[in-house]
């Protein structure tokens, strides 16, 4: 997990010189010629471009004063036809590479990084509309398939009766009584403040949460993220079954509050369901804004996990941090990586 998390962050962090803005590959003749002025700057320029420019503009002009020199030796003398040619066809491309090179080789220091950071972001764009296409070839679980291995497994995290605080007990009953029908989902709200998990388990959850704020920054274009994992457990109480979507990270881990590491967990319950819920049951993206989202938070977007077996809860203080700013392929990439790494963690 550390190490892709490193990896994460040397794709997200700036790089320290041009060089390592330059594409492995142009596309054409230009682009590779171009990433080749550019790493030459960076490194025997040190990264500013006017001295190289200055010498160019200086050779421009003589070879301009050259051709017509050369044009008058031509004409005067009388040297075969053949190497007139060689000599005008020498001359035009020298001219031709001196004022290409030219006119690729950006004005200030400012836009040499702007254009190398440009390449740099494009490159980037490629490579993940790349590692998407890889995503949708994946055969993974349809939403309304629950992956019962996987929910089995997450289960035997979960405290046991004994180890859950005495009023969640008294509110895990009042669930099961087939008499009662909530009118507001908070009232099935339930936090635990440890779960069965190993310390490198731990860990590795809140690693994950943390990488997916990371990258929200780029992948939304702004700031104040939190992201929270709930996995479906089904927990034994009184010799019943209880669905329970558990908190197993999140991120900020907000330790100083009741809600403790993990935050809220919802019961599943009959009447009115949270929004995680109803999340998981739909098998569907869920993008809510400002409406009963309560004081932390202003935006929301909730994403079902492929097998139905948790969901990933992505939430900012913006009002519009998620409008406009998300397609499938995003959702499913970002669902399918989330279970592909939370199976890892709990091995």
């Amino acid at each position: 997990m550390k190490r892709k998390n490193h990896v994460i962050q040397e794709i997200l962090g700036s790089a320290s010189n041009a060089s390592e803005f330059i594409l492995p590959e142009g596309k054409g003749v230009l682009e590779r010629y171009r990433n080749f002025l550019l790493k030459f700057i960076d490194s025997h320029e040190k990264g500013n471009p006017t001295k190289l420019r200055k010498w160019l503009q200086v050779l421009e002009v003589v070879l301009l004063a050259i051709g017509a020199a050369l044009g008058f030796f031509i004409i005067s003398s009388e040297t075969e036809q053949i190497l007139n040619y060689i000599i005008w066809g020498a001359y035009i491309f020298t001219v031709v590479i001196v004022s290409v090179t030219l006119r690729l080789i950006p004005d200030t220091q400012e836009t040499l990084y702007l254009h190398a950071q440009h390449i740099r972001l494009t490159n980037l764009a490629e490579r993940l509309a790349a590692e998407v296409a890889l995503f949708d070839l994946m055969e993974s679980p349809r939403a309304n398939d629950d992956d019962n291995d996987f929910i089995n497994n997450v289960s035997k995290y979960i405290p046991s009766q004994s180890d859950i605080d005495s009023n969640y007990q008294s509110l895990i009953k009042y669930v099961l009584n087939n008499s009662t029908v909530f009118e507001s989902s908070r009232d099935t709200n339930i936090t635990f403040t440890t779960l069965n998990l190993t310390e490198n388990q731990e860990e590795a959850l809140f690693d994950i949460t943390k990488t997916i704020v990371d990258l929200c920054d780029y992948l939304f274009a702004g700031k104040n993220f939190t992201a929270k994992l709930y996995l479906k457990g089904i927990c034994r109480f009184e010799e019943n079954s209880v669905e329970i979507l558990t908190s197993f990270a999140k991120y900020p881990a907000d330790t100083s509050k009741s809600k403790g590491r993990y935050g809220s967990s919802w019961i599943k319950a009959r009447g009115n369901p949270s929004q995680v819920w109803k999340c998981l049951e739909s098998g569907k993206v869920l993008h809510k804004q400002l409406n009963d989202l309560g004081s932390y938070y202003n935006s929301m977007l909730l994403i079902c996990l492929p097998g139905r077996v948790g969901v990933l809860a992505i939430t900012s203080k913006s009002e519009d941090a998620f409008k406009d700013k998300y397609d499938k392929w995003l959702i499913k990439s970002l669902a399918i990586a989330t279970k592909a790494l939370t199976a890892e963690a709990l091995k």
